[in-house]
């Protein structure tokens, strides 16, 4: 009789193993680390850094470096203003480095603006800070957390009738919100 009460007390303890294994298993979470970059190989700070269907996330460090916790089968978003955004698998690695290409795309069509257009501050300054319907430089900065930004047009060379333009963009650091009340 005791060979029958052992018997049965083998696969009760066999299936609280694998039970408690399950849980375990379940709740794991791993810290991955990397760098963001540009295709220059550049470093991106302030890059978002989020883990795809959730809150969690932060953003990259002056070096472009990120940590963040998440499961070994997460995704990871990431996002920058005038960068096309890449989802990235985690698939249990600790170190995932990325290369974020620059979006012209959203410029151009904020901008709006082609070779061979006549110049008008106005219009440009308004592309950059105040269109009423939000569609400007300005906008994208600030929907992404950067209200210490600063872009300024610098006219680059003037030749004849042409005037190239280069846009400096100062970023500053991202704000977060810290209480709600």
């Amino acid at each position: 009789m005791k060979q029958k009460t052992s018997c049965l007390k083998a696969p009760g303890i066999l299936f609280l193993l694998l039970f408690l294994f399950s849980i375990s298993a379940f709740g794991q979470t791993i810290t991955v680390k990397g760098t963001v970059v540009d295709v220059t190989k550049a470093t991106l700070p302030g890059v978002n850094v989020k883990v795809q269907g959730t809150n969690t996330g932060t953003i990259t460090d002056v070096d472009g470096k990120f940590s963040v916790q998440v499961s070994p089968k997460a995704k990871l978003v990431l996002s920058y203003v005038g960068y096309t955004s890449q989802i990235v698998s985690v698939d249990g690695r600790t170190v995932i480095n990325v290369t974020l290409a620059e979006d012209t795309k959203v410029l151009s069509e904020v901008f709006g603006i082609k070779k061979g257009d006549i110049y008008d501050q106005s219009q440009l300054d308004q592309k950059l800070f105040s269109n009423p319907n939000g569609n400007d430089i300005s906008s994208l900065y600030m929907d992404e957390g950067y209200l210490f930004f600063n872009v300024s047009p610098i006219e680059t060379m003037v030749s004849g009738d042409s005037i190239d333009l280069e846009m400096r963009i100062y970023e500053g650091k991202q704000a977060i919100i810290n209480k709600v009340t």
